[in-house]
């Protein structure tokens, strides 16, 4: 800096445009400063000719232990603030200011509203006919009840026993629901009802779930014909909780009993209402 700043003014003292007087006090700084610099360079010359090398690895040594124990300072000092691991907006705070916190706990929930998931217990006999990326049909049990659709993500690997709000023990497995509409009203901690479509026809013969039952190991139904109670075999497509497919034995236009009673028997009349 010295050097430049002397060479700057001896061109411009040149040049007529500093005084003589300020050219010799930057020439002096000149002169001092190589000599600060000449007179460190020998010492530092000095001291590592002169010092015995037991001196200097003890100095080494202290350096690194230094130089640890401020990388153990910045690394705690780093750790006193809390970063999210993820963006998005906190669900749920756990903590409260100056409370004393032990490894391992909860602080904060933190969700991302833009990829939503939900988690459903269903019962362990339907599940095998579940697959990751089955359709969903999502309805919320309060607000508008709008259909929200969605996706199967994955399926637990194993069942759990999960009490139901009759108090009945059922085994369980956890399927987790990717939300496909984003700007949906369901929010975290809501319950609602699913679907989860494994199959889907169109144009088929259905009948009500409640009028098939089985006898003689096939699936029955009773239909009325010249008003008396007619036992028919039938062959079953897919169902839902409502309906199932008749692939073989009715037509349409058949009058199936919806819900037969336990004391009807074939040849019985019935009286259509």
């Amino acid at each position: 800096m010295a050097l430049n700043d002397a060479d700057k003014a001896r061109i411009l003292a040149e040049a007529g445009a500093i005084s003589r007087v300020e050219l010799d006090q930057k020439e002096a700084a000149l002169k001092n400063a190589q000599a600060a610099f000449n007179t460190a360079r020998l010492n530092l010359q000095e001291i590592e000719n002169n010092t015995p090398e037991s001196i200097k690895s003890g100095y080494q040594a202290q350096m690194e232990q230094v130089a640890l124990s401020r990388e153990s300072l910045r690394y705690s000092l780093e750790k006193q603030v809390v970063t999210a691991p993820m963006d998005g907006i906190i669900l749920e705070k756990k903590v409260e200011v100056n409370a004393m916190g032990t490894a391992g706990t909860e602080a904060f929930v933190i969700g991302n509203m833009e990829s939503l998931e939900m988690e459903a217990y269903i019962l362990a006999d339907d599940v095998p006919e579940i697959a990751p990326g089955d359709e969903v049909e999502i309805v919320q049990r309060s607000g508008d009840k709008k259909v929200i659709n969605g996706k199967v993500a994955k399926i637990a690997p194993s069942a759990t026993n999960v009490t139901s709000s009759l108090g009945v023990n059922q085994k369980k497995v956890a399927v987790t629901i990717e939300l496909q509409d984003h700007a949906v009203s369901l929010q975290p901690g809501y319950e609602a009802d699913v679907r989860v479509i494994t199959e889907r026809r169109n144009d088929v013969l259905v009948v009500p779930l409640s009028s098939v039952f089985d006898y003689e190991d096939q699936s029955r139904v009773f239909v009325v014909e010249n008003g008396r109670a007619v036992l028919r075999s039938i062959e079953k497509g897919i169902q839902d909780d409502s309906f199932v497919e008749v692939t073989d034995g009715l037509k349409e236009g058949d009058l199936v009993l919806s819900e037969p009673d336990i004391g009807i028997k074939e040849g019985m009349k019935i009286k259509l209402q």
